[in-house]
Order: C-alpha cells, then structure tokens, then sequence
C-alpha cells in the first residue's frame, strides 16, 4: 500500500496544477483541462480521508496520462482506474492476506482503499498475480461474488474474465 501524501505527490511533480473542493453532485473527483491546456483537479468537498486520497491517486493517473480524447473517456477512465489500483495495492500477498481475512469492504478499509480500487486491482489481475492471490483461499470457503455487486463500488470493467474470489462467506 503506497504511503504518499497525492498533496505532497501534486505538489512536488505538478506543482501549476490546482486542487480544489467543489459540489461535484454524484461525481467524487473530476480533472479539467483548460482551453491552453492547464489542468485543474476538483474532488467532491464531503468526502472522507480514505475517499479523498484514492480519488486525488486517481486524477493524478489523469494527469500523468495527459489531456483525453474527450472528457470522461471510458477508455482512458478504465486506464486510469486499474493503474491507480496497481499504484495504492501493489502487493498481492497483502491483499490476498487481507481479502481472506475479512469481506471486501472491511479488507479496503483496512488496506487504506475503497472497496472499488480492491474489485479494480483484482479484475486486472496478471496470471501470475492471480495464482498468487488465489493461494491465500487454500480451505476457505468463498462467495464468487464482488464489493461492487454489494453496492459499494462503480461499474466493473470487463476486459478479462473475472475468476476471482471476492469475499469470504461466514
């Protein structure tokens, strides 16, 4: 789990770009470019620590990747989705450890994300991540069944087929 402050982040490599909360309705971050190509971060004024901190994680991924094609592109959204879950979990053991330990919304919390970036980083998983991951199930019965279909992630990509066991069943 990455410990960088994505104020510190932004600040040290985007030092022009600014931060601001803003009422962004059902939306909890958004990055917009300007006419000359300046890029503004907002994120939804309510948000919590833990919320706060993956959605700014996130729209530096936008910021890294640069101006897209057109705002909310599905294309650049997903990239930016599974990257910042590589970049906030990047070690597999501890998220297997913590996904077979407790369901989904506690394991997140306890990693320091949202459910979302913990159902992101799994469905984006190599096979070899994927074998390793699925090692820490060894006698545990499973419920093939995600945190965002609980309710407490966004859509799901569905670029590869999703073989992973999301939450133990008590």
């Amino acid at each position: 789990m990455i410990s960088l402050n994505p104020y510190a982040y932004l600040e040290d490599v985007f030092p022009d770009v600014e931060v601001r909360a803003a009422d962004l309705g059902e939306d909890w971050g958004l990055t917009v470019w300007d006419d000359d190509g300046t890029p503004t971060v907002y994120y939804a004024f309510d948000l919590g620590e833990i919320q706060r901190r993956c959605v700014l994680w996130h729209e530096i991924r936008h910021l890294h990747r640069g101006a897209p094609c057109r705002q909310r592109c599905p294309n650049d959204e997903a990239d930016c989705r599974e990257e910042t879950a590589r970049l906030l979990l990047p070690d597999i053991d501890e998220l297997g450890r913590a996904m077979a330990r407790w369901p989904a919304k506690i394991a997140a919390e306890r990693l320091g994300v949202l459910p979302s970036i913990v159902d992101d980083r799994v469905d984006n998983m190599t096979d070899r991540e994927m074998e390793t991951y699925r090692a820490h199930f060894a006698g545990v019965r499973i419920e093939r069944t995600s945190a965002a279909c609980n309710g407490y992630g966004g859509p799901k990509r569905t670029k590869r087929d999703r073989r992973h066991p999301c939450r133990r069943v008590a």
